[in-house]
């Protein structure tokens, strides 16, 4: 996460049939607080991302309403959608 310098990165999958996007990886972050949990598809940036198939991008966590819940120590975030074959398989964040 160098080329980024990002101090956080979580990686999800879209569960379609719940439409909630599970982490199933990150760095940065101790993996037992994210790891398995599932956020629905129609909050925050990765939501948003999934939903459009487009990558979002906020400078301004604390001010973004879409960022709304992004971690508290978090000021600018990225969502990008994992795509294949023109599915959303995920989002890397």
């Amino acid at each position: 996460m160098e080329l980024a310098k990002a101090d956080f990165a979580s990686v999800f999958i879209l569960d379609k049939d719940s439409q909630t996007l599970e982490v199933i990886g990150g760095y940065g972050q101790s993996p037992e607080i994210f790891t398995g949990r599932k956020f629905p598809i129609s909050e925050g940036l990765a939501g948003i991302s999934t939903r459009t198939m487009k990558t979002y991008i906020s400078s301004d966590t604390k001010n973004d309403p879409i960022a709304s819940n992004s971690l508290e120590d978090v000021n600018s975030e990225i969502a990008v959608p994992i795509i294949t074959n023109g599915q959303v398989l995920g989002v890397l964040n």
